[in-house]
């Protein structure tokens, strides 16, 4: 009878060592794959800042124009205010020379 507890005992510690290796076996499949997963994630943030590096020249470009538009913009707010100014003063000299007229009604 001393043998049979003693059996039992060995059986639940290889149920135990069973339990384990299963375990031990998913953790390792789950470590490989979240390796794949990493190495994959790598890869593609290393594909992205190639894509960015080839775009920053495009970028700059970008950048430059934006920044001559900004000054041409400015410039032709600069000339618009020019246009109007002129076109006031003229109408006020015009308005001028045209109070220097004799009146249409005969009024000198």
């Amino acid at each position: 009878m001393a043998e049979k507890p003693f059996a039992q005992e060995i059986g639940a510690l290889q149920a135990q060592v069973s339990d384990m290796r299963d375990k031990i076996e998913h953790i390792e499949r789950v470590t490989d794959k979240t390796e794949d997963d990493v190495k994959s994630v790598n890869f593609k943030l290393d594909a992205i800042a190639r894509d960015i590096a080839e775009m920053k020249p495009e970028v700059d470009i970008f950048r430059q124009t934006r920044y001559e538009a900004a000054g041409a913009i400015k410039t032709a707010r600069v000339i618009n205010n020019l246009i109007r100014a002129v076109i006031a003063f003229s109408a006020a000299i015009i308005g001028w020379v045209i109070s220097l007229l004799p009146s249409w009604k005969g009024h000198p």
